[in-house]
């Protein structure tokens, strides 16, 4: 049986950041709750081009508390508290 209206969900991070070494591939609706806990992010590097990345619920985890880390450094920097 063919069902349309799944996506398929795969982490853009390398195999070897997930504790089982694969990359977490699901096929789901967009309204699936499973759905939900993936999540998209961009960011800027160093050569300043936009970035895009997929995460899967492990690493969206992971990327949040680097992100947090990283909005206190800034803060902490605006305020020139760490120089």
């Amino acid at each position: 049986m063919k069902e349309p209206g799944y996506i398929r969900f795969a982490c853009d991070r390398a195999e070897k950041a997930h504790e089982d070494g694969k990359k977490p591939v699901e096929f789901m609706t967009p309204e699936d709750k499973a759905a939900q806990e993936w999540q998209e992010v961009q960011y800027v590097d160093s050569n300043k081009v936009t970035r895009k990345l997929l995460l899967c619920p492990e690493c969206a985890e992971k990327y949040r508390a680097i992100a947090k880390a990283h909005a206190e450094e800034l803060m902490a920097f605006e305020n020139e508290s760490i120089w």
